[in-house]
């Protein structure tokens, strides 16, 4: 079984989770974050799937629906929408909140799988769970988490996690300060073990007070047989503003396009019937991801138009993120600039941002 949690806080994208949960911003077009957990989930056999909601909900709700487009509508387990016992959770910073699961203990007794998939919702990647699976069988592990390894070139890094581990995937320890210049191992914030287990820890942090699962398991790393999986494949870490917009504009290249969305199994999400993208005879566009049933204009470069956009004669969009139904007028120029949803950008209007700190405009804003 798998479940989906709210593992960060919600603030860290600012304008974009102003009006929805960090699971459904939407990413790459037409998907929202939450699309690709499901789906590895769907493409790896799981289908009895938790998501605990937090807050600002409604849109996930109506992007999930009754799970049938990642084929979870189901008579018998399929999707269940999960609510949180903390709401403020977004104001805290605890990784995996057992207090979540301590209020949804039934839906876990319930459950008849064997083994258990708990992840957060900010780490973006096409992953097969059944090789990690298999990975925490072989090792007679009791506890399996995730990592990839990179090097690091900050001495802090907002809201990431970092693994030690030895040569035989040994897990020794865990921190939030990763080594400048070296590989560090990034926790993907994914984690398998027993279903049982889990439920027996959550009665521990009950009787205890602590209701954080890193701090449990890095308190128990020599009484539990905790191993490390690798993952070595495209990841997109949401940890910012910054890193949301840098993730995105990677989807431009074709090769970590192709991987995200097809290496390991296709990226579900909620279909929208809609026409064909229209361009006008003068039209220009270079390295552009562009969704359904938008109307182009004006001149479009490296950047992503989500479904319904409008480009007006005239206009000039360079590396940045067009959000459904956003309407740009006659003459306008964005560089470096994330519109929301539903936003209106008069004629005439110059907004320009930087490469590391793109402008931000909230949903259903008029500019």
């Amino acid at each position: 079984m798998g479940i989906i949690t709210t593992t960060k806080s919600e603030d860290i994208l600012k304008e974009l989770t102003q009006h929805r949960c960090m699971s459904s911003v939407p990413f790459g077009g037409r998907y929202r974050m939450i699309d690709f957990t499901l789906s590895n989930m769907v493409n790896s056999g799981i289908h009895n799937i938790g998501v605990i909601t937090s807050h600002k909900y409604r849109s996930l709700m109506d992007h999930l629906g009754a799970g049938k487009e990642w084929g979870l509508d189901r008579k018998s387990e399929g999707l269940m929408i999960l609510p949180s016992a903390s709401p403020s959770i977004f104001k805290k910073n605890i990784r995996f909140d057992l207090k979540d699961l301590y209020e949804n203990y039934e839906y876990l007794e319930k459950s008849r799988q064997k083994y258990l998939l708990l992840t957060g919702n900010n780490m973006i990647c096409n992953i097969n769970y059944k090789d990690a699976l298999q990975f925490h069988l072989k090792n007679n592990a009791q506890v399996t988490v995730f990592y990839k390894e990179e090097i690091c070139h900050e001495k802090t890094i907002n809201e990431l996690g970092f693994w030690d581990v030895e040569a035989d995937g040994r897990v020794t320890g865990f921190h939030l300060t990763p080594s400048v210049g070296e590989k560090n191992k990034v926790s993907l914030e994914m984690i398998i073990m027993e279903r049982e287990l889990l439920m027996d820890m959550i009665q521990v942090a009950h009787a205890m007070g602590n209701w954080d699962l890193a701090d449990i398991l890095a308190a128990n790393l020599n009484d539990l047989r905790i191993y490390a999986y690798q993952f070595k494949g495209y990841l997109a870490k949401i940890n910012s503003v910054e890193s949301y917009y840098k993730c995105n504009m990677e989807l431009l290249d074709p090769d970590v396009w192709y991987e995200l969305f097809f290496k390991n199994g296709p990226i579900y999400t909620k279909i929208k019937d809609g026409p064909p993208t229209k361009y006008a005879d003068d039209a220009k566009t270079a390295k552009v991801l562009v969704g359904t049933g938008c109307k182009i204009m004006g001149n479009v470069e490296n950047s992503i138009l989500f479904r319904g956009v409008t480009i007006g004669r005239g206009a000039s969009v360079k590396n940045s993120i067009i959000m459904q139904k956003t309407e740009i007028e006659e003459n306008v120029v964005l560089e470096n600039v994330i519109l929301d949803k539903e936003v209106r950008i008069r004629k005439g209007t110059i907004l320009k941002g930087g490469q590391d700190s793109p402008i931000v405009i909230a949903k259903k804003s008029v500019i």
